[in-house]
């Protein structure tokens, strides 16, 4: 490619060219078939790849987060690092989709000692984001929640949490 030299005014110089800086007229970036825009010369080659990397990068983005949906529990009673002062009487947990009742499934279990109740959890008729299980009398100490649900759009999640249950004072 030979240098240029400008004809008319204005004129922009190229910045990508490392050997020389090459000043184009407006006339000059017509005949090389580069589109002027305010100060900005972009050869028209450059420009169709901007913009088909531009829609890629968007589709991408969007696409990404269909791709992670999975059930993820919003609230808990009793709460995740809870410390209560008196037994619940039942394991509540609110998720973010609703549940498969037949997939649905929960276990509590007392450090140091075996389960305390596993199973019989029941997805609630009137919102079927919710998982409901009843809890035996409980004694101090610390719990471990473990759960296993699948969402009604196909993807399983099992995690769990812990609380604790602080001896209640004696009453004078």
């Amino acid at each position: 490619m030979t240098p240029f030299t400008p004809r008319s005014s204005p004129s922009w110089t190229v910045p990508w060219i490392a050997e020389r800086t090459v000043r184009w007229t407006l006339r000059d970036a017509a005949r090389w078939g580069v589109r002027c825009c305010a100060r900005l010369v972009v050869p028209l080659g450059l420009r169709s790849t901007l913009i088909t990397s531009g829609f890629a990068i968007l589709l991408a983005l969007s696409a990404h987060g269909t791709a992670l949906a999975h059930a993820a529990l919003v609230k808990a009673e009793p709460a995740r690092r809870a410390t209560l002062s008196k037994p619940p009487q039942r394991l509540r947990l609110w998720f973010n989709e609703k549940l498969e009742p037949a997939y649905a499934s929960v276990s509590l279990s007392r450090e140091g000692q075996g389960a305390v109740a596993i199973g019989a959890a029941k997805v609630d008729a009137a919102d079927p984001k919710l998982l409901v299980l009843e809890l035996p009398a409980l004694e101090p100490g610390v719990y471990m929640v473990k759960y296993r649900v699948l969402s009604v759009d196909g993807h399983t999640v099992d995690h769990g949490y812990s609380f604790t249950l602080k001896a209640s004072a004696p009453s004078p």
